[in-house]
């Protein structure tokens, strides 16, 4: 038997269903394709393949989704899909950097970090003894060096690259081992590396293309080609998305190898939205799997595909049948949902063997729909035109009366709009992005005594 076999037992509904990307054997087991229930008209994976395939020179990629949608699992299936012939960086950011006040520049300290671990995992022998990275080495050494009371002081940083003399990869691994501390707690003083770097942005992108040519080189010979995919960016405030993507995206397209960057839906609502798509070369959406027309009416192709889902992780017995149409229904096809709501529904001391019950998703709804409405709130920084959480609720109003006819659905480019989709309570659907309130905030409002 199958160690993926749908679960049967509480503790394996949990496990099966904690809201996060799949591993190699979990995605063999529990993989459905959804693009039909997404959006018809655009294969998100072959339409990446297509851009990397055509290109001759490297690709610089935007892909774009609610937090929950599905994007890290579509990635780590796009990786293995490129097969033996790509060597697949790929990575979260929130692995190296804390999640609020990133800036573009840790962002490809990050890549830098990456890049040097994966070519010492795949041994890649000819770069032990490049030149190139004895140069990156003696950049970095040198930018650690500050004035401290009127004297050269070395920040402990730039011991690491005398740790293996001649084997300059090993060395750079060194370094950036006692660099990653920092960059994921943030060192508060101005001699930080962070704050040095940050001053140096053009040397800063010279040094990390010469280890990206470093990289290239030893794959060459083995007929294998480089490709960068960062996740978890789509997890960024308003403010923190717009400095890393819009104001120095310069930073994350001067980097000369392929790379997808993941990145928050709201992002392409903002008034800049055009310019920095003319700054990248292609942006492909992942949106929402729509599991019910705009006027509440079934979709079923969505509905069963997101019952496909759940009955690859959790068996039929296990969950009653009226108890996951409550559950598809009222998550509005955010599969993070789904999975949240069968942990908390399998997890009630109510419960002390499947199948799951009406009662059980109910219950667990009730908490999701109240963590939903305490995102409902004003960003930490100022966003114009938001100056109270009312102007949020009245908007959703807005978008919940417009809900019949999808044309007025369409989106705009107010602050307020990215708010709402950064909190999920506005949600976009089906490639021709129409946007719908969520369900259970839909429900939110009515307990509040608005009329929807």
């Amino acid at each position: 038997m199958s160690q993926y076999e749908p679960a049967i037992k509480l503790r394996d509904i949990r496990r099966f269903c904690s809201p996060r990307p799949l591993d190699e054997g979990e995605l063999a087991a529990f993989f459905v394709e959804t693009e039909a229930a997404r959006d018809p008209n655009c294969d998100v994976r072959n339409c990446i393949k297509s851009t990397l395939d055509d290109a001759a020179s490297p690709r610089h990629i935007l892909v774009y989704g609610h937090r929950g949608c599905g994007k890290s699992t579509e990635l780590v299936r796009l990786a293995g899909e490129l097969g033996g012939g790509w060597l697949c960086v790929k990575f979260s950011v929130l692995e190296e950097l804390p999640l609020i006040g990133v800036h573009a520049e840790e962002v490809l300290l990050s890549i830098t970090h990456q890049l040097i671990e994966a070519a010492r995992r795949e041994k890649l022998q000819s770069m032990e003894q490049d030149e190139r990275l004895k140069k990156v080495g003696d950049w970095f050494k040198e930018v650690t060096i500050t004035k401290d009371a009127g004297r050269d002081t070395q920040l402990e940083l730039g011991a690491g690259a005398e740790a293996s003399p001649g084997n300059w990869l090993l060395g750079l691994g060194n370094m950036f081992a006692k660099f990653s501390g920092e960059m994921k707690f943030r060192s508060s003083t101005q001699t930080s590396i962070v704050e040095a770097v940050r001053k140096r942005p053009a040397d800063l992108i010279e040094q990390i293309n010469r280890l990206i040519e470093s990289v290239q080189a030893a794959l060459r010979p083995l007929e294998r080609r480089l490709l960068i995919i960062v996740e978890d960016l789509d997890k960024l405030g308003i403010a923190d998305a717009r400095r890393v993507f819009i104001e120095n995206n310069n930073l994350l397209t001067g980097l000369r190898a392929n790379i997808i960057y993941t990145i928050p839906i709201f992002t392409f609502y903002s008034p800049d939205a055009d310019a920095m798509n003319a700054a990248f070369d292609a942006e492909y959406s992942l949106p929402m799997i729509k599991v019910s027309n705009p006027d509440g009416s079934r979709a079923t192709k969505g509905f069963e595909v997101v019952k496909e889902i759940v009955h690859r992780r959790v068996a039929k017995t296990a969950i009653e049948e009226a108890a996951l149409d409550l559950l598809i229904t009222k998550t509005g096809g955010v599969l993070r949902h789904v999975f949240e709501v069968l942990q908390t529904a399998s997890s009630m001391t109510t419960l002390r063997e499947p199948p799951i019950q009406k009662q059980h998703i109910e219950y667990a709804l009730g908490r999701l729909k109240t963590n939903l409405g305490l995102q409902i709130a004003l960003p930490h920084q100022k966003i114009d035109g938001v100056d109270n959480v009312e102007q949020l609720f009245d908007k959703l109003v807005e978008y919940a009366r417009l809900r019949t006819d999808p044309k007025k659905c369409s989106p705009t480019s107010e602050p307020i709009v990215q708010v709402l989709l950064q909190s999920c309570a506005l949600v976009e659907y089906n490639g021709t992005r129409w946007l719908g309130v969520h369900p259970l905030v839909l429900e939110l409002l009515k307990d509040l005594g608005k009329e929807v």
